[in-house]
């Protein structure tokens, strides 16, 4: 399958999740309230974070199984994966269980009956933690394989339960969290049993199970380094849950969540591409890598540029009819600051996974994502502390910013992408100057935001047509 293909299959299957959210989160608000939503929020940042139990085994998987073309080596490496991972999750789960009173109380915040409500679901957190690197696992074999069609129908119909299930427990009264997680972990167990049906199928893999442990030192080598890379970014989400807790309560959690988990499936589009395109990166020769990655940023910004434009002049007018006025107002600016940080974010992916993919230069880029995290922190306090909410979108933004600079440096792509995107750059600086300078109901905003996206449209519409020819005739093959 042509990689225009398994991207279109990667987006389709992050986006009919995201429509059963837009769908049930005014009914989640409703039947559970602001502060049990908030409650959710943290606790699946905090079994994002402990994510980290994989140690990269998904990652790795994807790198070592791409270039492995026997049959039953494929499946010995799977299987030990699989046992790996299992032991992570069991050690993980109980290091959470442990641990989880403490976090829940001095890291978040949680007090009273949230307190209590959150402490008695966490009985449910080593289960969710398992199934949670189980996934991963399974899912990186078949990325290796190609198999994104497969990935994402287990995806999309696991995560359109995990949407619905804790939704009908509480539409029939069951809203205290220690009953709505059960739900949530009955669907994850769905797309585990689905992805392990794919695996069997595609990896394939074999019914006598097979440990082998020579694969084990190569798999924690490059998972250790991609672990300790990856956990920046959940590690830098739970600092961001803390530091608003804490200083606007759960409620401000819930302010900062909902534009963001809005705004933030923007990243879907590029991070589909990537995705697909890592089996490729980790294939081929260097130079054809490059190449690879210096086509695919300048198909990226030629989609994201008239898209993030757009997405910041309807975001307000389309809170405004999802979750009412009163909310809306409430997250007014946060949501088009954080878009600005999802567009620079999409420029770097291909660079990115190719650095990734190489798995070259991993001090480098572990010191500059390490040296992230407590700037990142600083960012935030000073954000939230001085400007609220709106403070932590600009820190966010500004962080992505920093990243996509270091990183961009580590690549030595820096140069070709500034100058390449520079006119971008402006059109996308320019509209956020005016959804924060305008009132929605301002007609000279509408008319810029318009104008910002044609001019953006018709900048990119040679590079869209050649990128789309590019495309198809690379990959065509598969």
């Amino acid at each position: 399958m042509s990689t225009l293909k398994n991207t279109i299959a990667n987006i389709a299957g992050a986006i009919i999740p995201l429509i059963f959210s837009i769908l049930t989160v005014p009914l989640y608000l409703k039947l559970i309230g602001e502060e049990r939503y908030g409650i959710l929020a943290v606790i699946w940042v905090l079994l994002g974070y402990f994510g980290v139990f994989d140690l990269g085994l998904g990652k790795a998987t994807t790198q070592r199984m791409a270039s492995i073309e026997s049959e039953s080596e494929r499946s010995e490496l799977l299987w030990t994966v699989l046992a790996l991972t299992i032991v992570l999750g069991v050690l993980g789960g109980l290091v959470l269980l442990f641990s989880s009173d403490w976090m829940l109380t001095h890291l978040f915040s949680l007090e009273g009956d949230s307190r209590r409500e959150a402490l008695d679901s966490t009985s449910w957190l080593p289960v969710g933690l398992i199934l949670l690197l189980l996934n991963s696992a399974m899912k990186g074999s078949l990325q290796a394989r190609e198999r994104f069609v497969e990935i994402n129908s287990a995806s999309v119909l696991g995560d359109s339960m995990a949407q619905l299930l804790p939704l009908i427990a509480a539409w029939f009264g069951y809203v205290t969290i220690d009953l709505l997680l059960p739900a949530v972990l009955a669907a994850r167990l769905l797309t585990a049993v689905l992805l392990f049906v794919q695996c069997y199928r595609h990896v394939p893999l074999s019914k006598s199970l097979r440990i082998k442990m020579t694969h084990v030192k190569p798999l924690l080598t490059y998972g250790g380094w991609a672990s300790m890379v990856t956990m920046s970014g959940p590690l830098m989400t739970v600092i961001e849950r803390t530091v608003i807790a804490s200083i606007a309560g759960a409620k401000g959690v819930t302010f900062f969540t909902v534009p963001f988990n809005l705004v933030s499936k923007l990243s879907i589009l590029p991070n589909s591409y990537g995705g697909v395109l890592f089996p490729k990166l980790a294939s081929l020769p260097e130079q054809d890598s490059k190449v690879l990655a210096e086509q695919a940023v300048r198909n990226i910004v030629a989609l994201m540029t008239p898209l993030v434009i757009f997405g910041m002049g309807v975001l307000h007018p389309f809170l405004i009819l999802w979750l009412g006025s009163d909310l809306a107002a409430r997250c007014a600016g946060i949501g088009e600051l954080i878009l600005l940080g999802v567009w620079v974010s999409a420029v770097i992916v291909p660079h990115s996974y190719k650095l990734y993919a190489e798995g070259l230069l991993k001090k480098k880029i572990l010191i500059v994502t390490m040296t992230e995290i407590p700037l990142y922190a600083l960012m935030l306090w000073l954000g939230v502390r001085y400007f609220g909410i709106l403070g932590a979108a600009a820190a966010w933004s500004l962080r992505v910013l920093i990243d996509a600079i270091l990183f961009l440096i580590l690549a030595k792509a820096l140069r070709e992408v500034v100058w390449f995107s520079l006119s971008s750059i402006f059109l996308v600086a320019m509209a956020t100057i005016v959804v924060l300078s305008f009132d929605v109901l301002v007609v000279w905003r509408w008319f810029a935001i318009t104008a910002l996206i044609a001019l953006s449209v018709a900048i990119n519409w040679q590079l869209c047509v050649g990128a789309y020819k590019s495309l198809t005739a690379r990959f065509s093959a598969g």
